[in-house]
This record gives structure tokens, sequence and C-alpha cells, in this order.
């Protein structure tokens, strides 16, 4: 910031000195358009000051971009192996045809991170944050279930011995604990996603101010 009033400040007194008549005309015109950029560099940084955007990731190892091309190819990943599993055992006749449902949206989210990543096109990274919110809620009722569970199992086992019931509830204990960890990691891939998104956007809407206004200052 620091710099760009420096130059501009510089670039004032050169307009200074043009319109007393000691610059040609020539010279003037590329200084008025430098003026100009000076300006809308200006108001960019102090865009990124005021607002400013986290592009990094996983306790800061990664920048944004590279995780989320990380999570969209982790996504990708499970969701063919997924359908691949599910179609060899639709085969055997032991699943119906809507099994590989979940496996085909992991792959179009995949896709549609890796290639909005790759165009700068920040919608493109919407669906997987939606799926990840709805993935996550799911966590949080399994988990509340689960809870409700451990305090009393014979709300659906009515007839289990004491023995039963302690055997439930450490069951139930242990599943909320993976339970826990694995919203905790979903929460980091949706968190990394959503700075993603909003790095892109960032850098698409500096990248329009100081490109499309300077052409059309120009023309």
């Amino acid at each position: 910031m620091i710099h760009a009033k420096k130059f501009l400040l510089n670039v004032e007194i050169h307009v200074m000195a043009t319109k007393t008549g000691t610059l040609e005309e020539p010279v003037w015109r590329e200084i008025k358009t430098a003026h100009y950029t000076a300006h809308r560099l200006a108001v960019c940084l102090c865009i990124s000051t005021m607002s400013p955007i986290n592009d990094r990731c996983f306790w800061g190892l990664l920048h944004v971009k590279s995780g989320a091309q990380f999570i969209g190819g982790y996504t990708l990943g499970i969701g063919i192996g997924y359908v691949i599993t599910t179609m060899t055992q639709i085969f055997e006749g032991r699943f119906s045809n809507y099994y590989y449902l979940g496996g085909i949206l992991d792959v179009l989210a995949g896709i549609a991170v890796l290639y909005g990543i790759h165009q700068n096109r920040p919608f493109f990274l919407l669906p997987l944050i939606a799926y990840t919110v709805v993935v996550l809620c799911g966590m949080y009722i399994i988990f509340m279930l689960g809870v409700v569970f451990i305090v009393e199992p014979r709300i659906i086992f009515k007839s289990s011995t004491d023995d039963e019931v302690f055997t439930y509830r450490i069951v139930c204990a242990m599943v909320g604990v993976i339970l826990i960890l694995a919203a905790f990691v979903k929460e980091r891939f949706l968190r990394t996603l959503y700075d993603c998104y909003k790095y892109i956007q960032n850098e698409n809407y500096n990248s329009n101010i100081v490109q499309g206004d300077f052409c059309a200052h120009k023309c």
C-alpha cells in the first residue's frame, strides 16, 4: 500500500508538470494512463487490506487451492472406488441400482472442484460445499441419536439384559468417537473449500477491476 502511494505521488508530480506545459503530449498520455492504473491498484490494495482472504489451509501447511485440489481428488477417488465396488455387488444381486448414487455424486462433485480450480470458476466448488454440509448435518443427527441411545438403550431394545445394555453403550460410544473424528475432518474440508471459493472469487474480482477498467480507459 505504501509503495502504491509513493508511485501515485510521483505520477501526480509528473501530471502537474504536464499541465504546466513542460511535458509533450505523448508523454502526457502515458502518464495519464499510469496515473489511472495507480489509482485502481490503490483501490485493490485497500480492498485486500480491509477484507483479507485466508489463503492457507490445514494449519498453514497448504495453499487453499492446493488443499481444495487434494479434497477434490480425494472425493473423486472415493467416488470411483465406491461406484466400482457397488457395481460388482449389483451384478451379484446383493444391491439395488440406487446404492451407487452416492458414489456418482462424489465423482461429479470431485470433477467439478478440480475443473473450477483449474478454470478459476468458484461456483463449481459449490456442489461439494453443499454436499459436505449435508453430510455434516447427517453426522450430527446420528451423533445426537447415539447419545440418546447411550443414555437409554432400552428405547429400541426393550427386553435387553444389563450385559447387553452395557455392550450397546460401549459400541455406541466407539461409533460416537469415530463420528466426532470424521466430522472434524469434514469440517476442515468444508472450511478449506469455502476459503478457496472466496479466494478465487476475490482474485477474479481484483483482476476484473484492474484489467477491465484499464482496458475501458484505454479504449
